[in-house]
């Protein structure tokens, strides 16, 4: 016998479902980061996942020593690491930036916000220092 809880949680809950109910709800076993990166467009998944790849790679290792001790941690070769990666650059179109021209029909500022966002869960502090240049 099943118990409530059973019941109610998602899968078992769409098998109850009319085929038109099935068809309307995702129950695909993914994460929230997982489900908000598919909303978006082609180039905002694209940049967000680089981002992502980016300060895992590079900023997690170095987020505790540039919070904790930020007088003595020279940002200067992660900066230089993430211009060359094209991540300070992806307002400015080609050939002086990475920024795609169709982005900015629409809204270019917001890959710039997805890579903040992703900068920013790995070291707020760094997130900022990067994302500072945009304000112009």
């Amino acid at each position: 016998m099943e118990s409530l809880e059973d019941k109610l949680r998602m899968p078992n809950a769409a098998k109850r479902l009319s085929a038109i109910g099935r068809w309307l709800v995702d129950v695909r076993p993914l994460t929230l980061w997982q489900r908000d990166t598919m909303t978006l467009d082609r180039g905002a998944r694209k940049w967000r996942k680089r981002a992502l790849d980016f300060s895992r790679r590079h900023i997690r290792p170095v987020a505790f020593e540039a919070d904790y001790h930020h007088k003595n941690f020279d940002v200067l070769p992660l900066m230089n690491l993430a211009a060359r990666n094209g991540m300070l650059s992806v307002l400015m179109i080609p050939p002086l930036g990475r920024a795609s021209v169709r982005p900015y029909l629409k809204s270019a500022v917001f890959q710039a916000a997805l890579i903040g966002e992703e900068f920013s869960v790995e070291s707020g502090g760094i997130g900022l220092l990067f994302m500072a240049h945009y304000l112009g």
